[in-house]
């Protein structure tokens, strides 16, 4: 399944029709939202947010979803095989959030707790 159809099979389950979901999103339509359920654009940046709030998902995990369609080799640098531990790392990395490590450094502190 391709970006397309899952946005098509959310934009369903939300029960809207695409002229629906443009006026949500501020998208054009048929423009818009039919070139990218068919496969045929691409899914602005821009609209992320708006996308997921019309559609009833997590804006974060949407976002990932669609990065996982539309630049699978970023999203598997970035969430790899863990997409929790993944997350963990980088709010570690975070400024001013607890103990700064590099990416990619074992939480692990060795003391088996």
């Amino acid at each position: 399944m391709g970006l397309g159809n899952w946005l098509r099979d959310l934009r369903v389950a939300a029960g809207l029709t695409q002229e629906e979901l443009a006026a949500r999103t501020g998208m054009d339509w048929p423009t818009g939202i039919a070139s990218i359920e068919s496969g045929h654009g691409s899914l602005p940046p821009e609209y992320l947010l708006a996308y997921a709030d019309a559609l009833g998902q997590n804006p974060r995990i949407f976002a990932a979803r669609v990065l996982r369609f539309t630049h699978p080799h970023a999203f598997a640098l970035l969430l790899g095989e863990d997409p929790r531990q993944a997350f963990r790392e980088v709010i570690e990395a975070l400024p001013g959030r607890g103990v700064r490590r590099p990416l990619g450094a074992s939480l692990d502190t060795g003391t088996g707790a």
